[in-house]
């Protein structure tokens, strides 16, 4: 079996789960709460695994791995940055928004501000805040089925934006949620793929010897 054969089994796969998964998310969003919050069902283990599934992704986009290559520990105030950003978050807007029965932020200060012009602004930063985010996302995406798979860079964007647009309107907060623990628990375990292969291929019985360390800190 050729590796190209391999990439598309799993891309096939990982399709067909986040598709089934929205599906069955779809099936659940009845009110505004269930498809903003889940409804409040999510629990507090499956919140935390979805919030470092996040992180982890905003990691790769902010290139942590390449800052602290090239820095040292310099590079790794960076990720101690955004960190510090989910505390923020939910201090002066996650408990606001419960505390006011609002879903998003917009209508939290609708609430208090003028309606449409609040709306205005949300939906205008919304947009470009999301614009270079998405931008670097999907060349990424298309760049890496392109090489994986073959399909053209071009439709390979395409179907992927579309597909995601569908699964963040169909789905909501519990495909969000259930996707972002999924990619978590698959990084994580591709990490432990890496490590253990790396070992064995440093020294088949004991792994990476002691010595091949360089013989200093790696904090400073």
């Amino acid at each position: 079996m050729s590796d190209q054969t391999i990439s598309i089994i799993f891309f096939v796969l990982i399709i067909a789960l986040t598709i089934g998964i929205t599906v069955w998310a779809s099936r659940q969003n009845k009110s505004t709460s269930d498809h903003y919050v889940a409804g409040g069902s999510i629990k507090g283990w499956q919140n935390g695994l979805a919030i470092s599934g996040d992180y982890l992704s905003v990691a790769s986009f902010l290139g942590i791995a390449g800052a602290i290559s090239l820095t040292g520990f310099s590079g790794f105030y960076l990720s101690i940055g955004f960190l510090i950003a989910y505390l923020v978050v939910l201090l002066l807007v996650a408990e606001p928004l419960r505390n006011l029965g609002k879903y998003t932020f917009a209508d939290m200060l609708a609430s208090r501000f003028n309606k449409s012009s609040v709306h205005s602004a949300a939906a205008l930063s919304t947009i470009a805040i999301s614009m270079f985010y998405m931008i670097a996302q999907l060349n990424g995406a298309g760049a890496l089925i392109e090489l994986l798979l073959g399909i053209n860079y071009t439709l390979s964007v395409i179907v992927i934006g579309i597909l995601m647009t569908i699964c963040i309107v169909a789905g909501g907060m519990s495909e969000n949620g259930l996707l972002a623990d999924f990619s978590d628990l698959t990084r994580e375990e591709i990490r432990a793929c890496l490590a253990f292969a790396a070992e064995r291929e440093h020294n088949p019985i004991t792994g990476i010897a002691a010595s091949s360390y360089p013989a200093r800190t790696w904090l400073w």
